[in-house]
Order: structure tokens, then C-alpha cells, then sequence
């Protein structure tokens, strides 16, 4: 991981391995992704409930960071 990926996501901190570094860079980009696929409207026609969809893929992506 680079020194910058490092520092933006916590420094050095002890409990702040690179598995959770990385799980929580993934947990990020998937949520800008469900927040953009849904004020974009790019959900309409292939989720019928996005309100729930978005309940369970956030629910999902609390998991692998551990919440």
C-alpha cells in the first residue's frame, strides 16, 4: 500500500492493518457507487426496490468493515 493510501486511511495505527485498510477503501468506493447508481437513476428497472436494495448493500458492506 502506498505511503499516501497509508496516511489518508489512518497512519500507522496499530489496529489498522492493511486487510482493514483495504477492506474499508472497498466499503468506501461501493458507497459512493450505490449513492452516484441511485442519484443518477441508474438503478431504475434493474432493482424494483431501491430503497431496500440500498437497506442491505449498505448493510453488507458494514459487515466486511466489522460494524
Amino acid at each position: 500500500m502506498s505511503d499516501a493510501a497509508v496516511e489518508i486511511l489512518g497512519g500507522e495505527h496499530p489496529s489498522l492493518d492493511e486487510t482493514v485498510r483495504v477492506r474499508a477503501l472497498l466499503a468506501w468506493s461501493a458507497l459512493f457507487g450505490a449513492v452516484s447508481s441511485e442519484l443518477f437513476r441508474h438503478l431504475v428497472g434493474s432493482v424494483p426496490d431501491t430503497d431496500r436494495w440500498f437497506d442491505r448493500a449498505v448493510g453488507e458492506l458494514a459487515g466486511l468493515i466489522g460494524l
